[in-house]
C-alpha cells in the first residue's frame, strides 16, 4: 500500500493508496457492508434539531438588533423547532413530557425574544428582567430533563450546559449589538461547537436508557461497485480530535481524482490527488488546525462526485 506523508501547517495528511489487489481489475467487486443503526439515526436527527435551534435563533438575533424585515418568518419557523424537539422525546418520554419540553423550550424563546427587544432598544430594565427570567427558565429545563431520565442526565451536567448555552447565546447578541461582527462569529462558532456537544450527550443517554429500542434491528447493505461507482464514506471517527480516516473507492475508468477539504467558510485548506485507482484510505492528522467543521469532497474529472462535513474538536 502506497502511503504519502505531507506536514502542513495546518493539516497533516497520510495517504494510504489504493490496495493493490484492487488496482486492476476491479470489476464487480462487495464494499464491505456498511451498518445503519437507530442509534446513528438518532444522534443524526438530534443533532439537526439542535443546529435548527441556533441557526433560527442567529436568524432572529440578526433580525432584532440589525432592524430587519424577516423577524415575522423567522420566529415562527424558530418556535416550531422547540415544537420538532419535544417530538422527537415523545417515542421515549412519552407525549405529555414531549410537550412539556416544548413548553419550557418555547418559552426559553420567547424570554429571548423579549431579552433581545430591551437590548435592540436599549432598554436595561426590560433586558435584566427579562436575562433573569432566561436563566430561570433554563434552570427549569435542566431539572425537567434530569426527572426524565435520572440515571443518564444529572441536574449539574444539564445545568452546566444549558447555562454555557445561554451565556454564548447572550455573547454572540450584545457583540453583534456593538457592531463587534468578530466577536460575534466566534461566539457563534462556540454557540453550534456547544450545541453538538449537548446533542450527542441527550443522544447518548436516551440510547443508554432504552437500549432495547436500539439493539432490535440492524439494517446491512451490500453495495456492488462496478467501473462507473465512486464511493466516498464519512470519516471516522467523527467528531475527531487528533486523527481521524477516510475510505473512498475510485473506479478504473476515471482520469484524474482529487479530494479538497475545505472550511466553514468555502476556503479550500487542502487538496489531495488520488493517482491510483481502487480503494484507498486517507488518514488525516491534525497539526494546529482550529477547531469547527470541515467538508471534503470527492472530484472525479473536474465534477464534484460527493461531499461529507466533518467536525474537529479538542
Amino acid at each position: 500500500m502506497k502511503k504519502i506523508l505531507l506536514f502542513l501547517s495546518t493539516v497533516a495528511f497520510i495517504i494510504s493508496g489504493p490496495k493493490s489487489s484492487n488496482a486492476q481489475g476491479h470489476g464487480h467487486q462487495h464494499h464491505p457492508h456498511q451498518q445503519i443503526s437507530e442509534v446513528c439515526e438518532l444522534r443524526t436527527d438530534m443533532r439537526k434539531l439542535w443546529e435548527d435551534h441556533i441557526t433560527w435563533t442567529r436568524n432572529v438575533i440578526l433580525n432584532l438588533i440589525d432592524n430587519l424585515p424577516g423577524a415575522s418568518t423567522a420566529v415562527p419557523r424558530l418556535l416550531q423547532n422547540q415544537v420538532d424537539i419535544g417530538d422527537a422525546f415523545k417515542p421515549y418520554f412519552g407525549n405529555a413530557a414531549g410537550d412539556n419540553l416544548t413548553y419550557l423550550l418555547t418559552t426559553h424563546i420567547t424570554t429571548a425574544a423579549d431579552l433581545l427587544t430591551g437590548l435592540a432598544n436599549g432598554d436595561t430594565a426590560a433586558m435584566n428582567a427579562a436575562n433573569a427570567a432566561w436563566y430561570a427558565n433554563a434552570d427549569s429545563i435542566a431539572h425537567f430533563l434530569h426527572q426524565i431520565n435520572p440515571d443518564q442526565w444529572s441536574y449539574q451536567d444539564v445545568f452546566d450546559m444549558m447555562d454555557e448555552h445561554l451565556d454564548l447565546t447572550a455573547g454572540e447578541a450584545i457583540a453583534r449589538k456593538n457592531a463587534d461582527y468578530a466577536a460575534d462569529v466566534a461566539y457563534y462558532d462556540s454557540v453550534h461547537f456547544e450545541i453538538l456537544e449537548m446533542a450527542d450527550f441527550l443522544t447518548e443517554g436516551i440510547v443508554r436508557q432504552f437500549p432495547h429500542q436500539f439493539n432490535h434491528r440492524m439494517a446491512q447493505l451490500d453495495v456492488t461497485l462496478d467501473d462507473g461507482t465512486v464511493v466516498l464514506d464519512q470519516n471516522s471517527p467523527n467528531p475527531f480530535a487528533d486523527q481521524t480516516v477516510i475510505h473512498y473507492f475510485i473506479p478504473d475508468n476515471v482520469n484524474e481524482a482529487e479530494i479538497v477539504f475545505t472550511n466553514s467558510m468555502g476556503q479550500t485548506v487542502k487538496k489531495i490527488a488520488l493517482s491510483e485507482k481502487g480503494e484507498g484510505e486517507l488518514t488525516v492528522n491534525t497539526a494546529n488546525l482550529n477547531n469547527g467543521i470541515y467538508s471534503y469532497s470527492i472530484v472525479i474529472d473536474g465534477k464534484v462526485a460527493d461531499t461529507k462535513r466533518m467536525l474537529h474538536q479538542n
